[in-house]
C-alpha cells in the first residue's frame, strides 16, 4: 500500500551499456522525462573505457521484466539492525530483471521498491548477476516467478533461455555448440 503512489518511471536499456531510468510524469522531485538515474551491471563495467575512447559497445538491450516479488524472513541476508529487525526485508519488493541481449552472456537482478530515492543511490540495490558457460547472447525475456524450496517454503526465482549463438564470432569460424541450448 505504500508503494501504491510512487512516482511512475520508464526503464530503459541502450547499447551504452546503462539501464536508465525516466520520470514519467513532473512528479516525486523530477520533471517529466527526467533521468532519475543509471545502472550498470557488473559485467560491463570492464568495458567502460570504450564509451570514453568514444566507441560504442553492446549493453543492456535485451527487454526487461518489472515483477513485485514477496521475501520471507531475511531472505537477502542482510545485516540486521541494532534491535536485530529483519522488517526491511520481510515485506513486498519490485524488481527488475534483464539480460544484456547482444551485450553480453548474463543476466542480472535489481531491487528498484525504492527507485524514486535513486538520486542518492540509496533506492536501487543490485541484487544477483548470473553467468554460466552455456549462456549466449541473452535476448530471452526472464520470467518471474517461484519454486518450491522445500522446508524453506517457496522461493523467488527467474527463468530464462540460454540465448543465441553471436552471429559476429560465427561469421569468424568460432562455433560453440554448447551454448545458447539451455533452460535457466
Amino acid at each position: 500500500q505504500q508503494y501504491l503512489n510512487r512516482p511512475s518511471l520508464v526503464y530503459v536499456g541502450t547499447l551504452y551499456g546503462m539501464l536508465h531510468a525516466f520520470s514519467l510524469f513532473d512528479t516525486g522531485g523530477w520533471e517529466g522525462g527526467e533521468e532519475v538515474f543509471a545502472y550498470i551491471p557488473g559485467r560491463l563495467l570492464p568495458n567502460l573505457h570504450q564509451l570514453r575512447a568514444g566507441k560504442q559497445i553492446a549493453g543492456v538491450d535485451s527487454t526487461p521484466v518489472i515483477s513485485d516479488i514477496y521475501f520471507p524472513g531475511d531472505y537477502l541476508n542482510e545485516d540486521r539492525d541494532v534491535s536485530g529487525s529483519i522488517d526491511q526485508w520481510e515485506r513486498w519488493h519490485t524488481l527488475l530483471v534483464s539480460g544484456l541481449g547482444q551485450g553480453g552472456t548474463s543476466y542480472f537482478a535489481v531491487d528498484i521498491t525504492d527507485a524514486d530515492t535513486a538520486h542518492r543511490f540509496e533506492g536501487v540495490k543490485p541484487l544477483w548477476e548470473f553467468r554460466d558457460d552455456h549462456l549466449a547472447l541473452t535476448w530471452s525475456v526472464p520470467v518471474v516467478g517461484f519454486v518450491n524450496g522445500g522446508t524453506a517454503g517457496f522461493t523467488p526465482a527467474a527463468f530464462f533461455g540460454g540465448g543465441l549463438q553471436d552471429v559476429h564470432k560465427l561469421s569468424e569460424g568460432i562455433h560453440r555448440p554448447n551454448r545458447g541450448g539451455w533452460f535457466y
